[in-house]
């Protein structure tokens, strides 16, 4: 089980449901806390690209440079799923998508976001974030890994699972996205016809899954 890190004060993008505090780790804690002053560096080559460490980070550094995501923030490495704003994550995007054409390093991780993704004790919003992270992997691995994910029980798995797979150009997740333009929520509304109108691999600015 990962646990939840406490999110930073962005707007909620989903409504909140109830539920257990998960503990969280100091270092995670302060991870999140300091993102928002990170600056992202090119990973250098010495870097590593485990699974581990481009989702998950908390490898010591004190530059970007020594971070597989290129981010590094008061002596901590993040690590994409840590990233609790679009903003965050897509600093680290670039990194993960690179090393990801790397057939080993996509294997990687699309087996320890499906882990992630799949574990329904995970707080929602980490495993939609997980969701996120598998629609930068190749489409024809990452596809069969999300569908099922558009049933999901929580609704920010939902969203993030049928974004990941309109971009990868399957036509149940744009369905999926429109189904969210009539949602109660104006700002969930807002992230899905943003979602629809950038198509295909469109752009990540402006959706959190905090």
């Amino acid at each position: 089980m990962i646990p939840s890190p406490v999110p930073v004060p962005e707007p909620e993008p989903l409504p909140a449901r109830s539920s257990e505090p998960i503990p969280v780790p100091v270092p995670a804690l302060v991870l999140v806390l300091a993102f928002a002053a990170c600056t992202p560096s090119p990973p250098s080559p010495a870097a590593s690209s485990s699974p581990d460490s481009l989702l998950l980070g908390g490898e010591t550094c004190r530059t970007g440079a020594e971070c597989a995501t290129g981010s590094c923030s008061l002596g901590m490495c993040a690590g994409y799923l840590m990233g609790s704003t679009e903003l965050a994550r897509e600093v680290m995007a670039p990194a993960v998508r690179a090393v990801a054409s790397d057939p080993a390093v996509a294997a990687g991780l699309l087996a320890l976001a499906g882990e992630v993704l799949a574990d329904a004790d995970n707080d929602r919003f980490v495993r939609a974030r997980a969701a996120d992270a598998l629609s930068l992997l190749p489409a024809a691995t990452a596809v069969p890994l999300l569908a099922p994910f558009l049933a999901d029980p929580e609704e920010p798995v939902r969203f993030f699972a049928a974004r990941a797979l309109h971009r990868a150009g399957d036509a149940r997740g744009t369905e999926a996205l429109r189904g969210f333009l009539d949602h109660p929520s104006r700002a969930v509304r807002t992230m899905a016809a943003e979602a629809v109108q950038g198509g295909a691999r469109g752009s990540h600015q402006g959706v959190t899954s905090r």
